[in-house]
């Protein structure tokens, strides 16, 4: 009820795919938007949508960026969607010049990084995000503080090694 103060607080426009196929007022208003939009998929908000509707959803709102449909914290099946959408969707996304936005996953540094990796080396690939989400560290801290600590150890070894913009989810 409050989308007019997102034009006053961000530069860009972060579109919850399941919020814009159920509300069409959040439809409308990002629809009528001339800023930069990124759709996700809701997978924070645990309210996933169906693969079809996501990408109908990118098309008709004209989109920037797609965030590729990932499962926190399971790199697996983050990889196994991330292939099914690149094989599936690919052509018809860049058809529209949409960004492919990718977002590594796993319970480990280890398989982090694994994920980040398949990622940073896939041409394909535009973008990588990183979700606040991502704690293989435990510091003994609170939890933003753990996940805020955790977010720099991950992103210090990306910055290092990445060839793609990384987006700061969360």
């Amino acid at each position: 009820k409050n989308l007019e103060l997102i034009n006053r607080y961000t530069d860009y426009d972060y579109i919850l795919t399941k919020e814009a196929f159920i509300n069409d007022k959040y439809f409308r208003f990002y629809k009528e938007s001339k800023r930069y939009k990124i759709i996700d998929n809701n997978i924070h908000e645990q309210s996933e949508m169906k693969w079809q509707e996501h990408i109908k959803l990118a098309i008709d709102l004209e989109v920037k960026e797609i965030v590729v449909i990932d499962v926190l914290k399971n790199k697996n099946k983050t990889l196994e969607n991330y292939k099914f959408f690149i094989d599936k969707y690919y052509d018809i996304i860049k058809k529209h010049n949409i960004l492919i936005h990718c977002v590594p996953q796993g319970e480990t540094f280890e398989e982090i990084m694994s994920c980040f990796n398949v990622f940073n080396n896939d041409r394909r690939v535009d973008v990588i995000g990183h979700s606040f989400d991502l704690s293989p560290f435990n510091f003994n801290l609170n939890k933003n503080k753990n996940q805020s600590m955790n977010r720099l150890l991950i992103l210090s070894e990306w910055i290092r090694i990445s060839n793609k913009p990384i987006h700061l989810l969360g």
